[in-house]
């Protein structure tokens, strides 16, 4: 079950970074998979649900769809401080 999470957690993200047709994260991606990968474990090494996370992609999505750039932004702004909460990592 995790494997196909971490899957999924890769794939919406490159998804995302894909969608903005932005060079700098496509240049970006290769970095953000192996950030994923890594996030991801500590919510499976941690058993910190990732129901969130997964909801978060889901709405920074359709704020694309909509082309919504104000909320995208808000909605990944919210996503990476709530990933930094919840695996209780340093605020840079």
């Amino acid at each position: 079950p995790y494997r196909r999470q971490r899957q999924m957690c890769i794939r919406d993200s490159c998804s995302i970074a894909q969608a903005t047709h932005n060079e700098f994260m496509s240049r970006l991606e290769p970095v953000l998979q192996e950030s994923i990968q890594k996030g991801v474990f500590l919510y499976e090494y941690e058993h910190v649900s990732n129901q969130d996370i997964i909801s978060d992609n889901k709405m920074i999505m359709e704020f694309m769809n909509d082309r919504n750039a104000e909320g995208a932004k808000s909605a990944m702004r919210i996503h990476i401080l709530r990933a930094i909460n919840q695996l209780k990592l340093e605020k840079k």
